[in-house]
């Protein structure tokens, strides 16, 4: 299935990355952390990040996770999972608020009845 977008979309798309790097780097100055906040494009974004951080020697890595299905992860891949796998550094992985949100409530859910 081919993939488009339009001139806007990419506009779009393009300003929400860039207020989400300047949050990143106001939160590393607001904790007082040493660390830099990249983009990168690549078919296989687990391999580019583990070398990133091999090329950079980076002491540590933080990774968001979505926290996809077992059977989505598996035919899709996770990029967390790769790069836990792959890095030669301590790697800490950070649930999404979302999901982690819409899991408590559906454990709620399941003990109340």
């Amino acid at each position: 299935m081919p993939i488009t977008a339009t001139s806007d979309e990419l506009a779009g798309e393009k300003e929400r990355t860039d207020e989400i790097q300047r949050t990143l780097e106001q939160k590393l100055t607001q904790h007082q952390l040493k660390g830099s906040v990249k983009r990168m494009a690549s078919s296989n974004p687990g391999h580019a990040l583990v070398k990133e951080a091999e090329r950079e020697n980076v002491s540590m890595i933080v990774i968001g996770c979505r926290g996809h299905g077992t059977l989505r992860r598996t035919v899709m891949g996770s990029v967390s999972s790769y790069i836990l796998h792959h890095s030669h550094v301590p790697v800490l992985i950070h649930p999404h608020h979302h999901h982690h949100h819409h899991h408590q409530q559906k454990q709620q859910h399941t003990t109340s009845e």
